[in-house]
């Protein structure tokens, strides 16, 4: 009968701590949903090489893509995402160099930012100059919000509820909570779609998110079972936004406006 007792109490202690891990994912969920939060984050897992030049195209993309500039090829990253309504400040970068756009309404500025001599140089169009071009509604609309990288954009992408999700996002439901031997309580979500499957693990220190790890799984062209697998750090994430972000800097002018394609 002890026992019994035992493995009830030990259960009903478990069913509340995963209602809490829940409530706490459910707070960052309520962010993204807002659209106000200020998110820092280092990707531990380099992105694939796609060029070794650095000219980069981000119109079009709802992601930004570090394997595309040569001054982030294969090494761990840092990312802030700043929105606030339809405001959005994204960069990617490391001490090297940095990716960086700025939507403001339907106006988009993408510009790079590389240290020189202790300042900070920035390039749109070309040095010091930034052309507008129309905000990419379909990409949005098909793919997802844009947080950062592509990696990123899918693990945030992911906690926005399956009504929100557009067209061709993956549509990830949890599939369940723990500890690991770290002591970080986590929540895994999964999806599925064709031959690849989707997982994501969303870790907490206390109530916190402090560590997001994510893989792919597929049968690659040999047949052969393979996968993927990124590794986040979250150093920041919080409803405090700083509006500074929210606008060009000084140094950048604008050219004018291009239409999107």
């Amino acid at each position: 009968m002890k026992n019994i007792i035992r493995v009830l109490l030990m259960a009903s202690l478990l069913l509340n701590c995963t209602d809490g891990w829940a409530n706490s994912l459910n707070y960052y969920r309520n962010l993204l949903i807002s659209k106000k939060f200020h998110l820092e984050y280092q990707e531990l897992t380099p992105q694939e090489r796609q060029t070794n030049r650095d000219r980069i195209t981000l119109t079009g993309s709802n992601s930004m893509k570090t394997g595309a500039a040569d001054f982030l090829v294969n090494m761990q990253t840092e990312g802030i995402v700043v929105e606030w309504g339809n405001n959005r400040y994204e960069e990617v970068g490391s001490a090297h160099g940095a990716m960086c756009r700025l939507k403001n309404g339907y106006k988009v500025y993408n510009f790079t930012k590389r240290p020189n001599n202790g300042k900070v140089v920035y390039y749109g169009k070309k040095k010091g100059e930034v052309e507008a071009t129309a905000y990419n509604q379909l990409a949005e609309a098909q793919y997802g919000r844009s947080y950062g990288t592509e990696n990123m954009s899918m693990v945030l992408n992911a906690l926005l509820p399956n009504n929100m999700k557009p067209s061709r996002a993956l549509k990830f439901q949890e599939v369940g909570s723990g500890k690991n031997k770290k002591g970080l309580n986590y929540i895994d979500y999964k999806a599925e779609s064709q031959n690849e499957t989707y997982v994501i693990r969303y870790c907490f220190e206390g109530s916190v998110l402090s560590r997001i790890f994510s893989a792919k799984y597929y049968t690659n062209s040999a047949g052969r079972f393979d996968g993927k697998r990124n590794i986040f750090k979250i150093k920041k994430f919080t409803h405090e936004v700083k509006t500074n972000y929210l606008r060009l800097p000084d140094g950048l002018k604008i050219v004018g406006l291009k239409h999107g394609r």
